[in-house]
């Protein structure tokens, strides 16, 4: 990854993590995978979650991950298990 500042590293999507790791634009990813970057966009600022998995396979092959690798746990989960 590029220099960068990034102020809130850890508040990063898996999504938005692995976008900068490759140092990619979001129009990139949104070219390469053909997801809108309107979309991306969205969930990067956490306004909406993917949910269809045909969309997050064309995301993790564009990000040259495994679908696992871009989903975030559950926040309820997450709590019960603290």
């Amino acid at each position: 990854m590029k220099t960068r500042t990034l102020a809130m590293i850890d508040n990063l999507t898996p999504i938005e993590r692995r976008r900068l790791e490759l140092d990619m634009t979001r129009a990139e990813l949104s070219h390469q995978s053909g997801v809108n970057k309107g979309t991306l966009e969205a969930w990067a600022n956490r306004k909406r979650i993917p949910r269809d998995v045909y969309v997050l396979r064309k995301v993790a092959q564009a990000l040259q991950c495994h679908i696992e690798d871009l989903l975030e746990p559950d926040p309820d989960e997450v709590e019960a298990a603290e």
